[in-house]
């Protein structure tokens, strides 16, 4: 049907015939552009015209989503598709009579426009069709002219800078890489942040290192071995160490740029692993620490991008599996380790290793656990220079004093050892740092066991516990359940040994007696306000709530409607509510607005043959969201308990299980309360 002559846009008027055009496609989809009066008058329109319809629409879909963190849209899609039927790439070209002929100058304006549009909005280059320039470029014979050729640059130089998850980094990846093999300029990539750190050292050792490292190949193998073997010969063992393992702290220390991509380009992944297969097969523990470091850093979780590098991540950890004394360091990159799919492969592998080795993968992190050559009181001393260095663990904290000759006592090393002995120095922090970081990773753990059907042999917990130089300083703050053939008692460690919740000293144990963890949804009547008592007398601070903890049981509404329902129509914020969870090892995805997705938190309890599931409402269609879709606020349900898909009422889970799951529901129900919205 032809338009009415007044409404009818001048075809030597490509703004006002775009503006038209814009006007009927409208915000919803279209498969049929033809259907529409301003798309055939665009299609019989003279070239010229039809270029600046392009353009225009490029800077249409530019002014849409400026300032944004755009990922999908119909409107801005539609108009993409648009410029596709406008300007098809070869060789489509030759077939398609609406195709344009561009000069080497419109291109250049093209990808110029493109490259400043992206530094506007961090989205996909795929929305302003950038792919289609470049590969027009290359094909159309145009890249000799010079206004092209820097054009392209600006274009490679923005892609590089500008991506906002994993997909749009792997497709801006190539084809930055694609203009720089078209202009034959492989400097043209600039190199990411990690690999700018390891150009950085000076020194001829590292060179040497990097240099033997880029021949590594994915796997080790005894061709490498050997020239492994001959320049670490050549550089000097010790050199050769020290030098690995700076690197790979340096690498595992590395943060890019806000502008930068945060996750690590190929070449330096292959580059880094490389160094790792030098360091595995140094045996002091030097070089294990600094894999399990650069592992961690690896498999660090960077917001839609997935793990920093999964691939060096998993030959951190596969370098370490291969060696019994570094199994330690294995277990602090999983316990360390937040990122699911990356924690999954860290929890097969150390499966794999207990099943060599015989043991449980639950006593692997026991047994592997290090200690940091601190003693029983969880202190460790160091000579620096005429200087003193103590670390200790004080509750929760970590403390470190230096004590200068004339016994002068300072948080920070003596101003005269900072030049002299630089290394000694930043290897008592390193050790602090350490004691630091798996101070809270034990704790986590120790939480962790209130709700696990866990219990020890005594010597066996006493050697893992008690004694231990770090998890002792958490265990001895805790109260147990020791359990003979004469029966159970309750005790915790105080001046030296265990005491009854009377404060009495407990009876000789022997090797028939077993040790597991206290938990108050167990305790005997009056035995938790003793216990409660014997602690704040004897000036104990357990490391987490534990005779204080809060216990719930099933109630009436609970054994009636064979789930728990109290959570019903509680509304919580999402992202709070994913946080919690997943630190307390639930699984979840976040519901998006913009596609299909109803999962539900589920924690696994494979200790009891059982899983926990939050059931939450379906999310409304008018749902608030965020920039990038995700739902802000989720409805719960109710919170059911199954084993092998079938359901158990709340009366046949085991107390323990129950409070300590319903616990956690609890928490968020209390820190993500959205009081601004409505369960209904």
């Amino acid at each position: 049907m032809p338009w009415p002559r007044r409404s009818r846009p001048d075809t030597d008027d490509p703004v006002a015939l775009t503006a038209a055009f814009l006007e009927e496609l409208g915000e919803e989809w279209r498969r049929d552009l033809v259907g529409l009066p301003a798309w055939r008058t665009i299609s019989i329109a003279s070239e010229q015209t039809r270029k600046t319809v392009v353009l225009e629409l490029l800077r249409h879909i530019r002014r849409r989503v400026r300032g944004t963190r755009y990922e999908y849209e119909t409107a801005v899609s539609m108009w993409s598709s648009a410029i596709d039927e406008l300007s098809p790439e070869p060789p489509i070209h030759r077939s398609q009579p609406m195709a344009l002929t561009w000069s080497a100058a419109e291109l250049a304006a093209l990808c110029r426009e493109v490259a400043s549009a992206l530094d506007e909005s961090r989205i996909c280059a795929r929305q302003y069709t950038a792919q289609r320039w470049v590969h027009l470029a290359e094909r159309t014979g145009a890249l000799g002219d010079p206004q092209l050729r820097e054009a392209l640059r600006e274009l490679a130089a923005a892609l590089q800078r500008n991506a906002v998850d994993r997909e749009t980094h792997s497709m801006h990846r190539g084809l930055y890489e694609d203009i720089a093999r078209m202009l034959d300029e492989p400097g043209l990539i600039a190199p990411d942040a990690w690999r700018r750190t390891l150009d950085a050292d000076p020194s001829p050792v590292a060179a040497a290192l990097l240099a033997l490292a880029t021949t590594a190949p994915a796997s080790p193998s005894a061709r490498f071995a050997n020239q492994r073997a001959t320049v670490v010969e050549r550089l000097g063992p010790d050199a050769a160490l020290e030098r690995t393992a700076a690197l790979l702290r340096a690498a595992a220390a590395t943060r890019p740029a806000s502008d930068e991509a945060p996750v690590m380009a190929a070449a330096t992944t292959k580059l880094l692993r490389g160094l790792v297969h030098i360091a595995a097969d140094f045996d002091q523990a030097v070089a294990a620490d600094a894999i399990a470091d650069l592992g961690i850093a690896a498999y660090r979780k960077v917001a839609h991008f997935g793990a920093c590098s999964a691939t060096l991540g998993t030959a951190c950890s596969r370098a370490l599996a291969r060696r019994p004394e570094a199994l330690a360091q294995l277990a602090r990159m999983q316990q360390r380790t937040s990122h699911p799919p990356s924690k999954a492969k860290l929890d097969k592998l150390l499966l794999e290793v207990a099943e060599r080795l015989g043991v449980t993968a639950a006593e692997l992190t026991e047994i592997v656990v290090p200690d940091f050559g601190l003693d029983l009181d969880g202190r460790a001393t160091r000579v620096v220079g005429d200087a003193t260095v103590r670390i200790a663990v004080e509750g929760e904290t970590v403390s470190t004093g230096w004590t200068n000759a004339a016994g002068r006592t300072t948080k920070t090393p003596p101003a005269e050892l900072r030049e002299q002995h630089a290394e000694e120095i930043a290897e008592a922090k390193a050790l602090a740092k350490g004691v630091r970081g798996a101070l809270g990773v034990q704790r986590a753990r120790l939480e962790s066991l209130m709700s696990e059907d866990r219990e020890w042999p005594l010597h066996a917990w006493q050697v893992r516990y008690l004694e231990h130089g770090l998890v002792g300083t958490l265990a001895r703050r805790l109260v147990w359940r020791f359990a003979d053939a004469d029966g159970e008692c309750s005790a915790i460690w105080h001046d030296g040994q265990l005491v009854d919740m009377l404060g009495r000293p407990l009876p000789a144990a022997t090797a028939a007696t077993r040790v597991r963890p206290w938990h108050p949804a167990g305790a005997l009547p009056g035995e938790v306000a003793a216990l409660d008592g014997l602690l704040a007398e004897r000036g104990i601070t357990p490391p987490f709530a534990q005779v204080r903890r809060d216990v719930f049981l099933p109630d009436d509404g609970d054994l009636r409607a064979q789930a728990v329902g109290r959570f019903r129509g509680t509304r919580v914020r999402q992202h709070q509510l994913a946080a919690i969870l997943k630190g307390r090892g639930w699984r979840y995805e976040l519901r998006s607005a913009a596609w299909d997705s109803d999962d539900s938190p589920t924690l696994e309890l494979p200790a009891w043959g059982l899983t926990a599931t939050l059931t939450l409402a379906q999310s409304r269609e008018d749902e608030p969201a965020s920039e990038r879709s995700i739902v802000l606020g989720v409805t719960c349900e109710e919170l059911v308990f199954s084993s092998a898909g079938t359901g158990v009422p709340p009366a046949d889970v085991p107390l323990v299980v129950f409070s300590e799951v319903v616990r956690d529901v609890a928490l968020v129900a209390d820190a993500a309360a959205d009081d601004d919205a409505s369960g209904e």
